[in-house]
């Protein structure tokens, strides 16, 4: 539906995503890798400014998609979660050093009294 409105189907967006189709519809080795470096190409070669608006599209996309009454129970629509407290990002980094089977303890074997 994005596609087809006025002044979208020409975007960077719209053509990734025609040739997204065309490569989930071919059946053949060859023609889905054909479509794949056809697809790499494209983004390789793309101006940052189509870049951009293919992000910025992707966006208005999600939230115009995600307001459609059919659509608001769908995953992609879900809230985004809160961000993680800095100090429990950095708990959850230590966490890993924990599981790799070494220990942390705090304030022994520092030197002192």
């Amino acid at each position: 539906w994005w596609c087809g409105q006025e002044g979208h189907a020409s975007s960077l967006g719209c053509a990734r995503h025609r040739l997204q189709q065309q490569h989930q519809r071919a059946v053949a080795s060859v023609e889905r890798e054909r479509i794949r470096q056809k697809l790499e190409a494209m983004l390789a070669t793309a101006k940052q400014e189509e870049l951009d608006k293919l992000h910025e599209d992707s966006h208005v996309m999600q939230q115009r998609y995600c307001a459609l009454p059919t659509s608001r129970r769908l995953e992609i629509c879900a809230p985004a979660p809160h961000s993680v407290h800095p100090r429990l990002r950095k708990a959850t980094a230590l966490g890993s050093k924990r599981s790799s089977g070494r220990r942390i303890v705090r304030g022994v074997g520092r030197g002192g009294s």
